[in-house]
């Protein structure tokens, strides 16, 4: 879909009865991590209903493989510091992930989206 800037995205979550996200109000399966780096203040979202969902926003961008990665954009806030979150983001138990650059054909989103994120994230942080 091209040309969807990120607007409004709405969650469907039984507990909270579907929720807008950046909209009170939210349940408390939801909440922020915060992901420094590609603009001053980007935080993922995290769903932690199951299956649990992160909407990572600007902080990673689609790789060639059609999962999200890391990579360094020229019009970054700090790559050095969006390098170091992502260290954090290989750990994490999710299911499907989102990010700004969505793409309905070549975008990967799950399910096994943390896993192949955790593998895309060690990649970058080995240098070919």
């Amino acid at each position: 879909m091209p040309r969807t800037a990120p607007a409004v995205f709405y969650l469907a979550d039984n507990e909270g009865r579907g929720v807008l996200i950046n909209t009170p109000p939210l349940s408390r399966t939801v909440d922020f991590l915060p992901l420094a780096g590609r603009t001053a203040h980007t935080c993922a979202l995290r769903s932690r209903a199951k299956p649990a969902m992160f909407f990572f926003g600007p902080a990673l961008a689609r790789a060639a493989s059609g999962w999200r990665g890391l990579k360094p954009l020229a019009d970054d806030h700090s790559y050095e510091n969006r390098s170091l979150g992502a260290v954090g983001l290989r750990r994490l138990k999710y299911e499907y992930a989102f990010t700004d650059d969505f793409d309905p054909i070549k975008s990967r989103y799950g399910p096994g989206a943390g896993r192949a994120i955790g593998l895309e994230l060690e990649k970058a942080r080995k240098p070919a």
